[in-house]
């Protein structure tokens, strides 16, 4: 419990330091009126389980004559094996391809046509698919989404196109990306647990290795109606939109359930690091990595105020200190991953350029005795050192690594330094890949 511990006094600490003026500034004027907190409105979500396991969320709002549906399979890079990367993210793009009663890429066309948007996303946790349409379209946006589910075209020749896809999409964002390789081997340090050891996007030999048999089988347990979770918001009548979404979904079969997934972590015992010379970057980037709360748990929202205090946007306490007080770095932030089970991150970025021009690629390396006033080390990825400068108020101390494992998982990662973001989920298609 000493991860939560000293989270909770971090929160405890930001909390005191953000909410004191406030305190002061009301109790110094005793004629000051009592603001009431502004009430959240109620969103009154109504909740039916089909015979065959799909779970659907309905929301009735008649404010815009439209209707939004999301549709999220369980299927998510934990729940790739062993020589079967990158399957889940393949599926977001085959799911386009075609179905019984639908063409291929004709899915982008009917919803365009009728004034629609729609894509996919895939991250660690789920596949997700979304279409917003006007409120007249509720039959075909149901349809489209169960003929896929029910009846996908899995065929050589689809396998083969979106295979070709992803490959060329992985060389775009990662292989030929500035910081790609580099936050893609980060992954792989961070984690021993194979489920969320290696990349959404998948290694190439993995991908060339896909068979159509291998396709059918992940579809066959991952996008089951047991497996998934519809969302339907909008201009409709809920009873009558019941209705409508039994007729489509309850015929597809339920399947067994997929095996769960072990995301245990073993213990980590000692501080890992890792240096990468990327000819693409221009500027020096830096990843830190603390293993902290699972996603779905209390913590995981008081570990996301404490990390927005310390590191989101331009009046957070890195941002203030590092860029604009020392001009350390160009730019640094921090976000928690709390979706997934593994908790959150923290990024930021460095090249101050001040002694060394233009800073070439490499890492900002901070000592875990940096609060103590050690020396932070801006390398290059060759060894040397290009510039040194007192680091006592970097960041603040958050957690030593390894000290609490979750039965799921959870990391808090600190710092990027440079705009570059790294990607965290693939997804988005154009008509006719």
């Amino acid at each position: 419990m000493r991860l939560t511990r000293n989270l909770l006094f971090a929160i405890l600490i930001c909390t005191i330091v953000s909410v004191t003026p406030v305190m002061q500034a009301q109790t110094g004027d005793k004629d000051a009126k009592t603001v009431a907190p502004a009430s959240l409105p109620k969103i009154n979500f109504k909740e039916v389980k089909l015979k065959n396991g799909l779970r659907v969320f309905l929301v009735e709002n008649h404010r815009a004559p439209v209707i939004s549906l999301a549709l999220i399979y369980d299927a998510g890079l934990r729940n790739e094996r062993k020589g079967l990367t990158g399957f889940a993210h393949l599926f977001e793009h085959m799911m386009f391809q075609g179905s019984e009663n639908i063409g291929k890429s004709e899915h982008f066309i009917l919803v365009d046509t009728n004034g629609g948007n729609m894509n996919g996303t895939t991250n660690e946790e789920r596949t997700l698919y979304f279409e917003t349409l006007p409120a007249n379209q509720l039959d075909l946006l149901l349809f489209l989404e169960a003929d896929r589910m029910r009846s996908l075209d899995i065929s050589k020749e689809n396998l083969d196109n979106q295979r070709n896809a992803v490959q060329e999409e992985r060389r775009l964002r990662l292989d030929n990306q500035a910081y790609g390789k580099f936050q893609e081997l980060f992954g792989e340090t961070v984690y021993d647990n194979f489920a969320y050891k290696h990349s959404v996007i998948g290694s190439m030999d993995d991908l060339n290795a896909a068979s159509v048999n291998d396709v059918r089988e992940f579809f066959r347990i991952y996008y089951a109606p047991n497996n998934a979770i519809m969302v339907l918001v909008g201009d409709f009548k809920t009873n009558e939109a019941i209705a409508r979404i039994k007729k489509q979904f309850e015929p597809i079969p339920a399947q067994p359930a997929a095996a769960k997934v072990d995301a245990a972590e073993p213990a980590q015992t000692a501080e890992r690091r890792f240096t990468v010379e990327d000819p693409l970057a221009q500027l020096s980037l830096l990843l830190m990595a603390y293993k902290g709360v699972a996603g779905n748990t209390q913590d995981a929202a008081a570990l996301q105020v404490m990390v927005n205090v310390i590191g989101s946007g331009q009046s957070s306490r890195l941002y203030q200190k590092l860029v604009r007080e020392k001009q350390l770095v160009i730019n640094i932030g921090s976000f928690v991953n709390a979706p997934g089970p593994r908790g959150s991150t923290l990024q930021c970025n460095d090249c101050s350029g001040k002694e060394s021009g233009r800073c070439r690629s490499g890492d900002l390396r901070r000592d875990r005795q940096a609060a103590k006033g050690a020396d932070c080390r801006l390398g290059t990825g060759k060894g040397e050192t290009i510039r040194q400068e007192k680091c006592d108020q970097f960041a603040p101390e958050l957690s030593r690594t390894g000290d609490q494992h979750s039965r799921r998982r959870g990391c808090v990662e600190r710092s990027q330094l440079c705009k570059h973001q790294p990607r965290k989920e693939h997804g988005g298609h154009e008509r006719g890949t």
